[in-house]
């Protein structure tokens, strides 16, 4: 539930920033999150297959354009279709309700 996440958020929100500065960054946090919510919510889904191969240890895309992407890019591709598309509907309401909150409207 979007509305839960934001108020925990909200909540949370003093410490997270305080975190946040800690590690050298000096602007809020929620500017972060927005940024990464954003990214997700543009990821386009590709077309082609995504088989995987397996020249070592570790999976690999067999499309080289794939095996390319950022890990992050490629770890929330394999969460699959499906999850990704609920996971970006989770998002998007958080998004909004974030940018709300952030100008004041309730």
């Amino acid at each position: 539930d979007s509305e839960s996440l934001v108020q925990w958020y909200l909540e949370l929100k003093p410490l997270i920033n305080q975190a946040y500065s800690e590690l050298g960054y000096e602007d809020d946090f929620t500017n972060t999150l927005q940024d990464a919510i954003t990214r997700v919510l543009d990821m386009e889904l590709p077309k082609s297959s995504m088989e995987l191969i397996q020249p070592s240890v570790m999976y690999k895309y067999a499309n080289p354009q794939l095996e390319a992407l950022p890990d992050t890019d490629k770890l929330l591709l394999r969460l699959g279709k499906d999850n990704l598309l609920v996971m970006k509907s989770v998002l998007l309401e958080l998004h909004e309700k974030l940018a709300q909150q952030k100008n004041g409207v309730h």
